[in-house]
């Protein structure tokens, strides 16, 4: 919708974007990445799947008619340039509380505590590959930055949340996976303290286009798993606090599958909103 807008716009076509409150930040950044910031968008309070037709009138009526009117009759708000840092700029000096406030406070993390990154413990991360720190590996949307080698170091050194716990900075009250971690053998899972039943995980995995070929597929499937399995990769994963797995492409397809049906399940039943 964003993209027809920009379009539109760029003709002399007035518009009006509807978005739900949660994606609110995402077309922010979406209009960046097409290069129209100011680009007009109305808040549809909530999240109309989870509404009944009762509750998404009135908040249509009540919130986003008045947005779409005024954006329709009115020129977009002028755009005031704020000048970005480098990749290498100090932006905030401190401790590990000054250091987690400004990024929270300036929205630059998700609220999850970050290890301070340093100079020094970025460039031991660069260590681990001979590439080119400025060399830039691909375009981050909706906001069309560019992801370089050094910024995915700098973000390395920030996600360990693990390391908080070692150094008596934070406490951990229980693992929300199904199975105690090795890393924190002592610390209980959800079902474990109480909650029984209770089980969620953060996962990754690689996926590429649903048109690749099935022998393309299978050998970069063989070539991660390989990769999990060197030993220098697998310290660095379980220092972390990352737990190391690797499968087969079709056991990653069901897995996904079963996700998406549970979580579907889960927000149904507790009629979720994001507000």
């Amino acid at each position: 919708m964003l993209r027809a807008s920009a379009v539109c716009e760029q003709a002399g076509v007035p518009t009006s974007s509807l978005l739900c409150e949660a994606f609110l930040p995402q077309g922010a950044m979406t209009t960046i990445g097409l290069g129209m910031p100011n680009l007009p968008a109305a808040l549809v309070p909530g999240h109309v799947g989870t509404q009944t037709k009762e509750e998404l009138r009135e908040n249509i009526m009540n919130v986003t008619a008045a947005q779409v009117i005024e954006q329709l009759t009115s020129s977009p708000k002028e755009v005031v340039e704020l000048a970005e840092p480098q990749p290498r700029d100090i932006v905030c000096r401190g401790g590990f509380q000054a250091v987690n406030r400004y990024f929270y406070e300036n929205e630059l993390s998700d609220g999850l505590p970050i290890v301070p990154p340093t100079q020094e413990s970025v460039e031991q991360f660069l260590r681990y590959t001979d590439r080119d720190p400025d060399q830039i590996l691909g375009t981050l949307l909706p906001d069309s930055r560019g992801a370089s080698v050094w910024s995915i170091a700098v973000n390395g050194v920030m996600a360990p949340v693990i390391e908080h716990i070692r150094h008596g900075r934070l406490r951990a009250l229980a693992m929300t996976t199904a199975r105690r971690s090795p890393q924190l053998p002592d610390v209980p899972t959800m079902d474990e303290a109480g909650l029984k039943g209770f089980e969620m995980s953060n996962w990754y995995a690689v996926f590429g286009p649903a048109s690749m070929p099935k022998d393309i597929v299978a050998k970069l499937n063989a070539d991660f798993n390989r990769a999990l399995q060197d030993p220098a990769v697998r310290k660095r994963l379980t220092d972390a606090g990352t737990e190391i797995g690797g499968a087969s492409a079709e056991w990653l397809d069901g897995y996904v599958r079963t996700e998406v049906v549970k979580y579907a399940k889960l927000v149904k039943d507790a009629r979720v909103q994001l507000d």
